[in-house]
């Protein structure tokens, strides 16, 4: 069973990240409100990223990472066959790899977060 868990996360991450997509490409999110000018829409792909690697511990990076790679090919289909296209293919494809830049960026803050805290754990133990 231990061998599938890095398969399970990256299932859990790649199926976070399309959650996003979806919400975001089927405008059932709205970010732009708070602040009309500028594009928040990415940062909440930290989401799957950082709940993902919460829940494998830290572990399995690369799984994480190819849970999102994956998940992008899926992403496209959805957009070509159930929601209007406005963007080509290129432009689509180019957004949704700055995504998994997002997405990969919430697992780093995750792992920063617990060295931190192990440090602080260490360094508690010495005083």
């Amino acid at each position: 069973m231990k061998r599938y868990l890095p398969l399970l996360y990256g299932t859990i991450n790649a199926i976070l990240f399309i959650i996003v997509f979806i919400s975001l490409k089927g405008h059932v999110v709205t970010v732009n409100r708070i602040i009309p000018q500028s594009d928040l829409c990415m940062l909440l792909y930290l989401l799957p990223g950082m709940i993902a690697c919460l829940l494998s511990r830290g572990e399995n990076f690369i799984a994480l990472l190819l849970g999102a790679i994956i998940s992008v090919p899926v992403c496209l289909l959805i957009r070509h066959y159930f929601m209007l296209e406005i963007r080509s293919n290129w432009q689509e494809i180019a957004y949704l790899i700055s995504a998994v830049f997002w997405s990969m960026l919430g697992v780093m803050f995750v792992l920063l977060y617990q060295v931190w805290g192990k440090q602080s754990r260490r360094q508690k133990r010495r005083i």
